[in-house]
């Protein structure tokens, strides 16, 4: 068993203090995001305008390099992506809002599809529960409809944090196991 894991950390070549400083980091902008839900949600809304600027002019570049009148629809594509991020960098709440409805629709129609498909089919065992796990989705749907505003925060700004948060703890914690585990083992 100790040499398998003596294999395993020598492979690694990467010192146990990088997955605790990524863990610390993590854990701090988490921290953060958790308690600025809004300033993060922007700073994210931003990120994504920018990279769909440059997915749209790398589509566009590609749409001019084809042969003329074959490359239409991906230069529709692509300004259509600078166009969607030069919105989200303008606008980067209502654009948040936006993905937040699309994201609500989606999950509203596979709530109420989850639903019917529990009520007609009774062959279906304890269908009880598949019909709670419908009605969870319509729930968290038809809230973030009313609420977009809301959802973005949420969506964009806390789940985030608590995904980092727990991202931070578990990447600390596989830093100190390593750390452990290479005190343990002799030097070769």
């Amino acid at each position: 068993m100790t040499e398998e894991i003596t294999i395993e950390v020598q492979s690694f070549k990467v010192s146990w203090a990088s997955y605790a400083l990524i863990g610390l980091i993590a854990l701090i902008l988490g921290f953060f995001i958790v308690l600025f839900p809004g300033v993060a949600a922007s700073v994210l809304v931003s990120i994504i305008g920018i990279i769909l600027i440059l997915l749209g002019l790398i589509t566009v570049v590609s749409a001019l390099a084809k042969p003329a009148g074959t490359g239409v629809l991906l230069l529709i594509s692509g300004i259509i992506g600078v166009l969607a991020g030069i919105a989200a960098l303008v606008w980067p709440m209502v654009f948040a809002a936006l993905l937040v409805e699309v994201l609500a629709i989606v999950t509203l129609i596979t709530g109420v599809m989850m639903i019917v498909m529990a009520i007609v089919n009774p062959e279906i065992p304890h269908r009880g529960l598949l019909i709670l796990l419908g009605i969870l989705p319509v729930i968290f749907a038809i809230i973030f409809i009313i609420y977009p505003f809301f959802g973005a925060l949420v969506l964009f700004g806390t789940l985030v944090g608590v995904y980092l948060i727990f991202w931070g703890l578990i990447s600390l914690a596989f830093g100190f196991a390593i750390r452990s585990v290479e005190k343990t083992v002799p030097a070769a």
